[in-house]
């Protein structure tokens, strides 16, 4: 069988065509694009939440307005809102509203201090993502054309990466490439681990047991 391996993780995305035969697995070509991955989505729905700060709470200028607090508070902030920023991508791929709040940090132009309530939508989310998507479903193309590999002679498109969880990401490639082929890893953001896991093991003449801890060869009994 030949699998295409979609692995949109946090920093980067990468591409595999892997031949399965007689259970083994032979990588075939690679490809990708080092510079694309779920960063890329974290900045973009942090510059989508700057500019609702800014409109709804009347900062003219957010990195001055940034730069005036205490170095303390201001590390502070920046802490809070990247967590929140992870937190409000991982809930919108369960959730259709998420929100963030971040409180007694900021000073609007008048010298006030403001609370930030902001909510998005799961919908105003994915039109800010879509071009990010779209441009794997375009890597995945042009790996098949410059590789001479059809889309019918793959069997089927596996999704492993914490970025490939968002619904999004399937929705699209379904439907592009068809619903039998796309296949979701059940731990996508372990799924890589895992894998290297299991080649580690078929690279070894050994293995600990799991009830005794001692070592034996492949080939024996476990106790």
């Amino acid at each position: 069988k030949v699998l295409l391996i979609y692995d949109f993780g946090g920093g980067t995305f990468d591409l595999s065509i892997l031949i399965a035969s007689e259970g083994k697995f032979i990588e075939s070509v690679t490809s990708g694009d080092r510079w694309l991955g779920g960063d890329d989505i974290d900045k973009l729905l942090r510059n989508w939440f700057i500019q609702q700060i800014c409109n709804k709470y009347k900062i003219s200028d957010f990195k001055n307005s940034l730069e005036n607090l205490k170095k303390r508070d201001r590390d502070n902030f920046n802490r809070e809102f990247r967590q929140q920023i992870e937190e409000i991508k991982k809930q919108l791929s369960n959730i259709s509203t998420a929100k963030l709040e971040l409180f007694g940090y900021l000073e609007d132009d008048k010298g006030d201090i403001i609370d930030i309530d902001i909510k998005i939508e799961r919908d105003d989310f994915e039109s800010l993502i879509y071009p990010v998507v779209k441009k794997t479903t375009e890597l995945i193309d042009k790996l098949l054309e410059e590789n001479s590999y059809p889309i019918e002679t793959v069997d089927s498109i596996l999704l492993v990466g914490g970025s490939s969880g968002i619904p999004l990401v399937k929705k699209m490639l379904i439907d592009k490439y068809g619903k039998d082929k796309v296949i979701v890893s059940d731990k996508p953001m372990l799924a890589i681990a895992e894998g290297a896991a299991i080649l580690a093991h078929s690279l070894t003449e050994e293995f600990e047991c799991p009830k005794c801890g001692t070592l034996a060869q492949k080939n024996q009994t476990q106790c």
